[in-house]
């Protein structure tokens, strides 16, 4: 009988850490399906903007992270895209030289977005339109 009390201890540890460790691998399963989409480099003279377009195309809101660079710096900016909605980011170089701008943009699902990023003439007016490069998280 004391055996009996024993074995079902044991049974139900070991019931206990499966849980926990499907619900691990199942938390990591979630993570890995960010993808990130890598923008081609402008360059902007002084006081010329910029923009960069994401479109969510999936059927629910997405999560998106945008790390802005330019010569030196560096900005963050996050924003929840509901489904079906474009965002346009917009910058400027404030310098009083020319500079390069790259974005990385991040999402919350993978395969839910596209984006593109371009280059603002003096009228305001798009001069040039760059698609993002698309690479999934393995």
């Amino acid at each position: 009988m004391h055996r009996l009390k024993s074995s079902w201890k044991f049974a139900a540890l070991f019931v206990l850490g499966a849980l926990a460790s499907l619900l691990y691998v199942s938390h990591s399963k979630a993570f890995t399906l960010i993808e990130s989409q890598y923008l081609p480099a402008v360059q902007l003279v002084a006081n010329q903007g910029g923009v960069i377009n994401v479109w969510n195309v999936s059927n629910s809101p997405l999560d998106v992270t945008l790390n802005l660079f330019a010569d030196g710096s560096a900005r963050t900016l996050t924003i929840t895209l509901g489904a079906g909605k474009l965002h346009t980011f917009t910058f400027t170089n404030t310098s009083k030289t020319t500079s390069r701008f790259r974005g990385v943009l991040e999402f919350s699902a993978a395969n839910s977005a596209i984006s593109d990023i371009g280059t603002l003439g003096s009228n305001g007016e798009m001069v040039t339109l760059v698609p993002a490069v698309q690479l999934s998280a393995p």
